[in-house]
């Protein structure tokens, strides 16, 4: 081989891959062109919405194939539905000449078009002029008919995408595959259009219901109008009704029918007012306004004070209480002397007035009233005849939390029961003990008036008496009280536990032991602690009864309260475990079930661990129980930890045997403990004022309320209770301390600095007092 020939041959192999590379890159720049045809179209379909056509879309594919650098001549979309047997071939084709036109034609059987589809078939006839299977050319020749054709048709969900060109086997694999994807983007397409034709079916539906149900279809106005309303009513129903179907909170019932009303544009005002039918009566409890400013805008809508809490008798000659006693609404044009003149005086604009009953199976609920002007009369009656349905809504909520509000009474009411029959079980125990102490006190005294040389010793053990008896009072006022708070705070099982296990050992058969443990660094729970005493004692309970029959071994209660994982989260588990006679598998099945007892008649409601399982529910947890007949039973009481972090609970203050100064006044009725209060406080350096009830306390406080540091205040008094002095206080007032026998006490004044709880030592007395006054430095002019 000569060099030349070698040289020719390499400049060929040289020729031949620049060919290569410029095929390479012509495919590629293809490629380009065709993902950027796609994204082209994929856009247009995101964006289309209710109300747009095909044409659209087809006119598009015209550039989608020219971006994409296809050779074509003209190109269609055949849309195809079947419904009952027809076939319904919509053809959207676009000429050369330019264009888009659509031909419908209904079919009883297919065609060919109908059956590529069917099929799922791509069909390309690449050479109409050498080969027409179809009988096609004579649609599709132009003026030169010697100019050949090629066709390709490729179906996709909705129908079929038909693409012809002027040159024979002008579409390559790489086309074929665009046009794949292209047919594909119109897939989602149809979609979009059977969606929203869908969406538009069901609105469309919806407002035919609404309007044959309220026979307002007639009324309706103006289209565009009504159905921009409709939207807004739509919407404000929907959320309302999610709103008022789900909450059994009074207030935020009332809040959300006035709100929504108001801000979803359908009324400018609402006063609601709730029916007491038992007591005949009716009570504005929520009103609102929205007014409009002066570039014409909506202010938010804020709630009117001056009518809130004013209520009405049935009989009275006003129109809120006749729409509640007879159940019609009322309409008032202008002023009417049925109106409250204290809110409608005779010389204000004049309006229209709706009174709206709010029924629930015949009995008027509330009533709903809202103001229109006179020209919007028959606009607002449409309106209002338009939210019947938001009415009855309204009317099942508040029926809904009336009966929720019963259920909580009647639960109060099991849970007081309960205490009561479990006091009643430990009223032997209770006396026995308080008997044992009292004896003590006695007799010690005694010994000390006689020995007057050993009274220190004897007092003393007197004192001790006492301070046990004192303890074990206030274990059972923290148990009995009424009206136990139902909110839970972050709080420690040990308290409960402890408390718990003192009043059983005082008042248990003596030969039951009683064991606990407690584990170190448990995390606190977030509970109500007068409800987890009224769990544990009647667990407690429950295990000493199921102990009466043992014979053979020491009767046991054990108490434990550990952390436990459960599904991989940390639990707190508080246990009561007796080795008592156990508990048969037919009444373990129903033991939880309310009124069911084992004891016979007249010695259990029943309700104890029915109780139980209430409050465990309450608190979020679960209870489990383990039993074997003859080898005892065990409770397992499941609570979550609150979300704080471990803490050791803080030591009390120190007691304090300092002098101090201030004046103090002691609001107090019974005679022994002023003397012991004042001949206390006296002996520390203060001044006392001493008065025997309430409304004499007041008068002091009018008086000399300047010169008194601290008020020593009691609940119960003669005249006025110290509830009421609390409430009739003037400001500025001193700081009060609570000076009570019951335990603590709720829903008292933001005026109480402290509780001292009775009986409580000259010690803590003085210690008290010094910390307030510390706390709480007077300031004097």
């Amino acid at each position: 081989m000569t060099d030349e020939t070698a040289v020719d041959e390499g400049m060929g192999e040289i020729e031949a891959l620049r060919d290569r590379l410029a095929l390479i890159e012509s495919a590629r720049e293809r490629d380009t062109c065709y993902r950027e045809a796609l994204r082209q179209l994929r856009r247009m379909v995101t964006l289309i919405k209710h109300g747009d056509t095909p044409e659209e879309i087809v006119e598009a594919l015209g550039e989608c194939l020219s971006t994409a650098q296809i050779d074509y001549a003209g190109y269609g979309v055949n849309l195809i539905e079947e419904d009952s047997g027809e076939i319904q071939l919509t053809q959207h084709t676009h000429e050369p000449d330019g264009g888009v036109f659509h031909r419908v034609s209904i079919l009883r059987a297919p065609d060919i078009v109908t059956t590529w589809w069917r099929e799922g078939r791509t069909v390309y006839r690449k050479d109409l002029l050498n080969d027409d299977p179809y009988d096609e050319l004579k649609d599709l020749a132009t003026t030169e008919p010697a100019q050949r054709r090629s066709v390709i048709d490729i179906p996709f969900s909705g129908g079929t995408l038909g693409v012809n060109s002027l040159r024979a086997d002008a579409f390559t694999d790489t086309d074929l595959e665009f046009l794949q994807d292209l047919a594909g983007v119109l897939t989602a397409a149809t979609q979009r259009w059977h969606d929203l034709r869908q969406l538009q079916e069901r609105n469309t539906l919806l407002s035919q219901q609404l309007a044959e149900d309220h026979q307002r279809a007639e009324q309706m106005g103006r289209v565009n109008d009504a159905l921009a309303e409709e939207e807004r009513l739509l919407e404000a129903f929907h959320e309302t009704g999610k709103t008022l179907l789900g909450s059994l909170d009074l207030e935020n019932i009332l809040d959300t029918l006035s709100l929504q009303v108001i801000q979803a544009g359908i009324f400018r005002s609402v006063m609601v007012a709730l029916v007491d039918n038992d007591r005949r009566t009716v009570r504005v409890t929520r009103s609102f306004t929205r007014q409009q400013d002066e570039s014409g805008e909506w202010r938010r809508a804020q709630p009117g004070t001056d009518a809130n809490g004013i209520e009405y008798d049935f009989d009275d000659d006003n129109v809120t209480a006749q729409v509640a006693r007879t159940g019609r609404m009322a309409v008032i044009d202008g002023w009417s002397k049925r109106f409250d003149q204290r809110f409608s005086p005779p010389n204000m604009p004049a309006k229209t007035s709706y009174f709206i009953p709010i029924v629930h199976n015949t009995r008027t609920v509330a009533v709903l009233a809202t103001a229109s002007e006179p020209e919007e009369r028959e606009e607002m009656l449409r309106k209002i005849d338009v939210l019947g349905p938001f009415f009855d809504l309204f009317a099942i909520a508040l029926h809904h939390a009336d009966l929720y509000h019963n259920l909580q009474e009647r639960e109060r009411e099991l849970r007081e029961s309960q205490k009561i029959e479990i006091m009643g079980e430990l009223t032997a125990g209770i006396a026995h003990n308080f008997n044992n102490l009292l004896q003590g006190i006695i007799g010690n005294l005694d010994f000390a008036l006689e020995t007057p040389g050993e009274a220190p010793l004897l007092i003393g053990k007197a004192l001790e008496s006492t301070e046990s008896l004192a303890e074990m009072l206030r274990q059972l006022m923290s148990y009995s009280r009424k009206g136990l708070a139902p909110e839970r705070v972050p709080m420690r099982l040990r308290t409960v536990v402890d408390s718990v296990t003192r009043v059983c050992r005082s008042t248990f058969d003596r030969r039951i032991v009683i064991g606990t443990h407690i584990a170190d660094d448990l995390p606190a729970i977030d509970g109500n602690a007068g409800q987890l005493e009224q769990v544990l004692l009647n667990l407690c309970v429950n295990a000493r009864d199921g102990l009466a029959e043992v014979t053979g071994r020491t009767p046991r209660i054990d108490i434990g309260v550990t952390a436990e994982h459960v599904d991989e989260q940390e639990m707190v588990l508080l246990q009561v475990r007796d080795n008592g006679i156990g508990i048969e598998p037919a009444v373990q099945a129903r033991m939880f079930d309310p009124f069911f007892t084992t004891k016979e008649v007249g010695r259990g409601t029943g309700l104890g661990l029915s109780s139980v399982h209430g409050s465990v529910s309450h608190h979020g947890g679960w209870i489990a129980c383990e039993s074997k007949p003859g080898e005892g039973t065990t409770f397992g009481v499941y609570l979550h930890p609150a979300e704080v972090a471990r803490t050791t609970v803080p030591a009390g203050f120190p007691l304090s045997a300092s002098i101090g100064s201030g004046k103090i006044l002691l609001i107090e009725d019974e005679e022994s403990v002023r003397y012991v209060a004042e001949r206390t406080l006296v002996r520390h350096g203060y001044t006392v004022l001493l008065a025997i009830d309430g409304e004499q306390g007041l008068q002091m406080l009018a008086d000399q309320g300047d010169q008194v540091d601290l008020v020593l205040l009691d609940l119960w008094l003669p005249k006025l209770s110290g509830h009421e002095v609390l409430e009739r206080m003037e400001e500025p007032c001193p700081p009060v301390v609570l000076f009570t026998g019951f335990a603590a006490p709720g829903n008292v004044s933001e005026r109480v600095v402290a509780t001292l709880e009775k009986p409580a030592s000259p010690a803590a007395l003085v210690d008290c007092v010094a910390r307030v006054l510390e706390e709480h430095k007077p300031k004097r002019s």
